[in-house]
């Protein structure tokens, strides 16, 4: 009998994924899943330091390549020039995870 082997299955070795929402309760669950079958991750996240933070965790303990991205993702210009950034340092994206969530205040 064949051990079913998840990771090869799932292999997204020399994939990039973009997360949008990188820095709140889902996206870095989902950056973290994404990195431990070897994409690399370009997180985007209005929240400066939670993101980079998520960036810094994985490529540490995931060894893949993972950069952030300060963005407001309402702001249409600053999706753009996220994305535009994304593609000059990674060469392309091949996975999008929309995970970004507007929160009321008092969240």
């Amino acid at each position: 009998m064949t051990a079913f082997d998840l990771k090869a299955q799932f292999d997204l070795t020399g994939k990039v994924a973009m997360l949008t929402g990188s820095a709140n309760i889902l996206g870095p669950e989902f950056a973290d899943a994404l990195a431990q079958f070897g994409a690399e991750t370009a997180l985007v996240d209005v929240n400066a330091e939670r993101v980079s933070e998520v960036s810094a965790h994985i490529e540490k303990n995931r060894q893949v390549k993972s950069r952030a991205y300060v963005t407001d993702v309402s702001v249409e210009k600053d999706i753009k020039n996220a994305t535009e950034q994304i593609i000059k340092e990674f060469g392309k994206i091949d996975i999008l995870v929309a995970a970004a969530a507007a929160k009321p205040d008092g969240y």
